[in-house]
């Protein structure tokens, strides 16, 4: 990472580097510790919060990091009450065959689960459900 382009322009090193493993979203548009521009980076062990500039810089960024990523999707839902999880609003992403839901800013992960483990799921009227037993996944 660099501070701006003209540190990267003069060949100067970066201020920090980091590897993210296991990537399962990324929720752009947050308005996080001051910023207007946040990209959020959800990955199974961590959540990495990105600050830009403005609008453009930021969508430019999520563009590319979903490019490399492949299926990538992010779904304003809310958790039913009478599950295992916190009711109220959430965030479903679903990235290649993993379905991750967060909640609060930054993301924090409430359950986590592979669609091949799922038991059942599917579109209902006004929503989507899906339903997984005790082998599935983690769940808060």
């Amino acid at each position: 990472m660099y501070k701006d382009r003209s540190e990267r322009l003069r060949g100067l090193k970066e201020r920090s580097s980091v590897t993210l493993e296991d990537i399962c979203g990324l929720d752009p548009g947050l308005c996080y510790e001051g910023l207007n521009h946040a990209l959020a980076i959800i990955c199974l062990t961590q959540v990495v919060m990105l600050g830009f500039e403005n609008k453009e810089a930021m969508h430019a960024w999520d563009i590319r990091i979903r490019y490399s990523l492949g299926e990538v999707h992010r779904f304003h839902v809310v958790v039913a009450p009478g599950t295992k999880l916190e009711s109220g609003p959430a965030t479903l992403h679903f990235c290649n065959d993993i379905l991750v839901l967060v909640k609060d800013i930054p993301p924090t992960i409430m359950g986590q689960w592979k669609l091949s483990d799922l038991r059942r799921y599917g579109a209902v009227p006004n929503g989507f459900v899906f339903e997984g037993g005790t082998r599935c996944g983690f769940c808060e």
